[in-house]
């Protein structure tokens, strides 16, 4: 009996730990073939920027942009720094102190959106970077399909779904669509992050499912992104309130936004209906024009 135990331990031993052959390994050289960078100077760089994009504040998101900026420059065809990038530009427009700090940060958006395409028009976060752009572009069809394009590539990518879902709430003209992905999202990854919750809370807003809404923007990150969509959210389910506490933090966060600012986002706003209920929802709650 001991034989065979030592037997069985010995071909386990080997078939998980051998050096060249064993499935640790294997694992390992597929997990190698995978990364998104062959500079593993620049893959460092990008850990450490989305590393602090995920801190959500101003100071953060300038270190995450000079990391991924850093990165790119190592590996120009790096599609998911560039990806990131293009994610980072988003959250620094919102705290943009004036017109001409938001519009610089939509022009390097665009730059960064389209040096990901270039590099690698397959990427999955890439596809849900180029909703924006090509929203943006008037081209809604192709924004709402760059999006289910990505979503059908990884299907049980719950980072990518959260994010597919933030895009897609204001953007599908189908809001079952980034309601399902948010959905999927948070059941894939039961230890998800607070950022998860944006996708939930913009998908359920616009698909008007207000408590659901206000639900998830209560356990989001604290963003003026969060708390613009979460007055439209109060204001529109009847709690005044509850829009004017949410007002408040959007202008201590950011003492310049406006409606008129917010909505004027063409690309983030490729539904139309999205935008007309948010500017509806914003004049309720009493939010600066």
């Amino acid at each position: 009996l001991f034989d065979i135990q030592d037997s069985i331990v010995g071909a386990i031993d080997n078939s998980l730990g051998s050096a060249w052959t064993g499935a640790i390994a294997t694992t390992d050289r597929a997990s190698a073939r995978r990364r998104p960078t062959g500079n593993l100077a620049a893959y460092e760089l990008f850990l450490l920027g989305i590393e602090h994009k995920h801190r959500f504040t101003p100071g953060d998101m300038a270190k995450a942009r000079d990391h991924l900026q850093r990165a790119v420059e190592l590996d120009p065809g790096f599609a998911k720094a560039w990806a990131g990038l293009s994610i980072v530009y988003v959250n620094l427009k919102n705290f943009a102190p004036d017109d001409q700090a938001r519009e610089a940060t939509v022009t390097a958006r665009r730059h960064a959106i389209g040096q990901a395409r270039r590099a690698d028009s397959n990427d999955p976060d890439t596809l849900i970077q180029l909703n924006w752009l090509l929203a943006a572009g008037g081209d809604s069809d192709g924004a709402q399909n760059s999006l289910r394009r990505a979503v059908a590539l990884v299907p049980n990518n719950a980072d990518a779904l959260a994010v597919a879902s933030i895009a897609g709430g204001t953007s599908c003209s189908v809001p079952e669509e980034p309601l399902d992905w948010a959905g999927r999202a948070l059941r894939l990854n039961p230890n998800a992050p607070h950022w998860y919750h944006m996708g939930m809370g913009i998908a359920s807003l616009y698909a008007r499912k207000l408590a659901a809404a206000i639900d998830a923007f209560n356990k989001a990150p604290d963003i003026p992104v969060r708390w613009y969509h979460s007055a439209a959210a109060h204001a529109l389910a009847g709690d005044p309130d509850g829009a004017r506490r949410a007002v408040k933090r959007l202008l201590e966060l950011n003492p310049q936004a406006t409606a008129r600012r917010i909505a004027a986002d063409r690309g983030e706003w490729g539904n139309p209906q999205a935008r007309a209920l948010f500017l509806e929802g914003a004049r309720l709650a009493g939010m600066p024009e």
